[in-house]
């Protein structure tokens, strides 16, 4: 059997599962017309976002935001970046806001024509200890009570139940240890009882009411698909205010095992296919590899992009960066500490046609110190002690913009760095339609056009490139996105470099690596210039 006809059975083998099993895809992200990219605004307020929304990124054609957790969370001394999923209650207080400013940004996010998509987390609680919650209400996590909900201790896998000695995930390459043992010490909910399914698709069903588009599964990894399968058939359609009878949510799954926040090995992406999209790790880690040169990677490999992924470009979220790879070991990852290699590499993100884009907008940390509960528990301290952007009051910091469409530290706000908000309109140009012309110049160089409506030249080292390329686009003169923008609506001009195209669609173009630290040039159909 050839891997084109396994690839196929694969397919096939997925869609008789869903059809015997009764389920959605959840795989429409129902963006509105003409939009194809996500941010994720990371730990921003829900007030701040609902600005965000209204004055950058429906103006700029993001399709959706995708926000931190809306549950209520543990209330700690020294909040930590992942103590957000220390659920406690699915009641909507937080760090980032409550129940009226979720529903009002919502409602000003959707109104712009910006979808929202709510991180959650369904399979675990908090570590092992007694707290409180956000808004002040007590929990007992050495007994697994949680009176918010309310939880008690037998609505969560024992350590009978797991089959590793310590009750922990010892061996990630173990589906049952994945999915019925505890990740580093965290209460592990029993998703299996109907009572714990009901409790989850209630406070989904919550928040689909206030007009949210999809869910970012965390951790999804940690339970048996037919269990989150069985919680999703109970969900409501989405609010018909926002969007087409019948609609269903959009699920995005992270199925990829962190032990201390590094990505390891996971289930197998075929086993959540059925109850939504998968992040796509591995096709990250093979971009990621070519811009970095990590061993033989190099980004003219990326040709073939497609054909080595193991999600099908439907079903895959598409990605550069995320919090998993900012607070662990750097050079794992191209983040706004390599901001020239992330604007190569995202802008080869957003013009290759693979998944549904998730662009990151981070803040810059700084670590420590620990919760206090971390020094008595020996598997929480695997978790690097990334403080929260948090001010006196508990809440996340303000986001302030700044005269230049810069953001206030310690937000760094890469969605409204000038090439990666053009890349943003460019993907939303090209559309769905597909590569050609692809050609590399060596092994750092690469360029290709999306049929007859745009093109991108990429390189990735000091190389000058002099050369004429096949654009595919119609002839004429046409304003370098990257470098300037369009300007004036009849009598338009370009503030940056201009690439003029002879009929037939060539074009010489020249860039100097070494000179230009960015070194992308791209342009589309509709940043072409008057005669």
């Amino acid at each position: 059997m050839n891997e084109n006809y396994s690839f196929s059975f694969l397919i096939l083998f997925t869609i008789i599962i869903v059809i015997a099993n009764g389920l959605d895809l959840f795989d429409d992200p129902h963006f509105k017309k003409d939009r194809t990219t996500i941010v994720n605004l990371f730990e921003w307020k829900f007030e701040d976002i609902g600005k965000e929304c209204e004055r950058f990124l429906g103006p700029r054609g993001y399709g959706g935001v995708l926000t931190s957790p809306v549950w209520e969370h543990e209330l700690i001394k020294n909040p930590v970046v992942n103590n957000r999923y220390g659920l406690v209650s699915y009641k909507i207080i937080t760090r980032y806001g409550n129940e009226a400013q979720l529903a009002d940004m919502v409602k000003r996010c959707n109104n712009v024509g910006v979808r929202v998509y709510v991180d959650c987390n369904v399979g675990s609680t908090t570590f092992p200890y007694d707290g409180k919650g956000f808004s002040g209400a007590p929990f007992y996590g050495t007994n697994k009570s949680y009176p918010g909900v309310p939880y008690t201790y037998e609505n969560f896998n024992s350590v009978q139940r797991c089959s590793s000695i310590s009750g922990d995930i010892e061996n990630p390459s173990d589906l049952y240890q994945l999915r019925d043992c505890q990740l580093t010490g965290l209460n592990d909910l029993n998703n299996s009882q109907e009572y714990v399914q009901n409790k989850i698709a209630g406070a989904l069903n919550k928040i689909i009411s206030l007009g949210i588009a999809g869910i970012r599964v965390d951790a999804s990894f940690m339970s048996w698909p037919k269990d989150l399968g069985e919680i999703f058939k109970k969900l409501d359609n989405l609010n018909p205010k926002y969007f087409e009878p019948n609609s269903k949510l959009y699920v995005f799954h992270s199925i990829n095992y962190e032990d201390g926040l590094t990505p390891g090995p996971g289930p197998n992406a075929y086993d959540y296919l059925n109850i939504g999209s998968i992040i796509a790790v591995d096709t990250r880690g093979k971009v990621v590899d070519s811009f970095l040169k990590d061993n033989s990677a190099r980004i003219k490999q990326l040709r073939d992009l497609d054909e080595k992924s193991s999600i099908p470009s439907n079903s895959a979220v598409s990605f550069i960066d995320a919090p998993a790879y900012q607070f662990t070991d750097v050079p794992l990852g191209i983040n706004f500490r390599k901001p020239f290699l992330l604007i190569k590499a995202t802008a080869f993100l957003l013009a290759w046609p693979y998944g549904t884009p998730l662009v990151m907008s981070s803040y810059n940390f700084t670590v420590g110190p620990a919760p206090e509960f971390w020094k008595i528990n020996p598997q929480a301290r695997k978790w690097p002690a990334a403080k929260a952007p948090v001010g006196p009051k508990g809440y996340s910091v303000d986001v302030f913009i700044k005269p230049d469409s810069s953001c206030s530290q310690p937000w760094i706000c890469e969605h409204r760095w000038k090439p990666i908000g053009s890349m943003v309109k460019f993907r939303n140009v090209v559309g769905d339609v597909p590569v050609s012309n692809f050609i590399n110049l060596g092994e750092n160089v690469i360029a290709f056009s999306r049929e007859s409506k745009g093109f991108i030249l990429i390189v990735n080292d000091n190389t000058l490139v002099d050369n004429v390329f096949q654009t595919g686009v119609p002839s004429g003169k046409y304003c370098d996105i990257i470098s300037g923008d369009v300007i004036g609506d009849i009598k338009k001009t370009c503030s940056g470099r201009t690439i003029q195209v002879r009929n037939g669609g060539q074009a010489r173009i020249v860039l100097d690596g070494g000179f230009d630290e960015v070194g992308v040039i791209a342009f589309h159909i509709k940043s072409r210039l008057p005669n």
